[in-house]
Formats: structure tokens, C-alpha cells, sequence
């Protein structure tokens, strides 16, 4: 009747225990995973053991450093050094494009960092004084001996180098290289694979 109000019936009031509580503006909204995870999962590395089996696509030696004469000496090789020294210049040219042009030195000699597609934080990161850590090409240019978009990295003058090779996580469209290659160690480390075979397999092997 009208002004009545019904009673609820048993499996009213228990659909309202089961219901989740509401809380804040995030109430009928799903919970989004952060970008990481969200471009991880786009890859296929959605647990631990994808992680271990995404292979890296090589290896890379950064347990030595050379000194930038030998890497000029090397120029045009192929081969990529690994160099640490300051920055003693940098400038954003404009001709024949814009560019930003960085020179290190170390006690050897100096070489030059050209950087064809850049940002402004990458300006501020090899600002002049700073010690950097780069790894690349050197390949004869217009104005000398060169490395184009190499790795950098700013370190102190006493960091240690890795006591491991560096394994290189293959590219693909949008894919998070620095976020994998942070996160294969750790998850390596916190559940290591079984260094001995499963007893079903080994009593497979046994009977055969």
C-alpha cells in the first residue's frame, strides 16, 4: 500500500553483506593499474616467471671502461666503448638542424656526444661539470671523432662498474626497456628458479 514500507527479504539483506564498501570519489570506478604495469602486461609480462622467460636480446660488457683515445683509436670498428669523463660543452645547435652537441674529456682526450632528438631534461642531465658514463659507437664526423645518441648515464667519480654483463631486453612498440630491465633482476632474486628437477620428472627418467 502506499506510505508502506516493505521489509527486506533475506536474499536482499544478503546481497547488501556481500556488496563491497564504497569509499570516496573512487566509488563505482574501477581501480586502474599504473602505466608500468599497464605497458608490461601489453608485452605479455603479467607474473614473475614472464619476466625470467623474456629473453634478453644480447649481452652488453659494462664491467670495463677505456680511455676515449683508444675508443677514438677504435673509431669505425664497430665495436662499442664504453667511456667515463666530464662534460666540458654543451650547446643546442640549430644548423644544420637542431641538435644538442655535448663534448667530454677525460685525461686522454675529448670527444664529442651529438644528440639529433632530445629533450630539455637531457640539457640539464649533461650539464658542464657533470662526470658522465657513456656507452656507444664512435664513428668518424665533419668535426672529428664521434658518438650519435649513446647511452649516458651520470655517476660519481668512485662508482663501481657492474661485475656482470648487462643483458639488453629486446625492443618493441612501446616497449618499457628501463622498467624491465629494473625488474628482471628483482624478480630473479625474489623467487630463484629450482636448481634441481621436479621429482614427477625425475621419476620419469628414472623408469626409463
Amino acid at each position: 500500500m502506499p506510505g508502506t514500507v516493505t521489509e527486506p527479504t533475506q536474499d536482499t539483506a544478503e546481497a547488501a553483506d556481500s556488496a563491497p564498501p564504497v569509499k570516496g570519489k573512487a566509488a563505482g570506478k574501477d581501480s586502474k593499474p599504473s602505466s608500468a604495469v599497464a605497458r608490461l602486461a601489453k608485452m605479455g609480462l603479467r607474473r614473475s616467471v614472464d619476466l625470467v622467460l623474456h629473453l634478453p636480446m644480447r649481452y652488453e660488457d659494462e664491467t670495463t671502461l677505456m680511455p676515449i683515445a683508444e675508443a677514438i683509436r677504435r673509431a669505425g670498428l664497430g665495436q662499442p666503448a664504453q667511456i667515463e669523463g666530464e662534460v666540458i660543452s654543451n650547446e643546442v645547435t640549430l644548423r644544420p638542424r637542431r641538435q644538442l652537441v655535448v663534448t667530454i674529456a677525460d685525461d686522454s682526450g675529448e670527444l664529442t656526444l651529438r644528440f639529433l632528438n632530445f629533450y630539455g631534461s637531457q640539457t640539464k642531465q649533461m650539464a658542464e661539470g657533470t662526470r658522465l658514463r657513456v656507452r656507444g659507437d664512435v664513428r668518424g664526423g665533419f668535426f672529428g671523432a664521434e658518438m650519435v645518441h649513446p647511452t649516458v648515464r651520470p655517476v660519481t667519480p668512485d662508482e663501481p662498474l657492474p661485475d656482470r654483463l648487462t643483458p639488453s631486453i629486446p625492443p618493441r612498440p612501446g616497449s618499457p626497456r628501463p622498467i624491465c630491465a629494473r625488474r628482471f633482476p628483482a624478480r630473479c632474486r625474489a623467487r630463484p628458479c629450482p636448481r634441481r628437477c621436479p621429482r614427477p620428472c625425475c621419476r620419469a627418467r628414472s623408469r626409463s
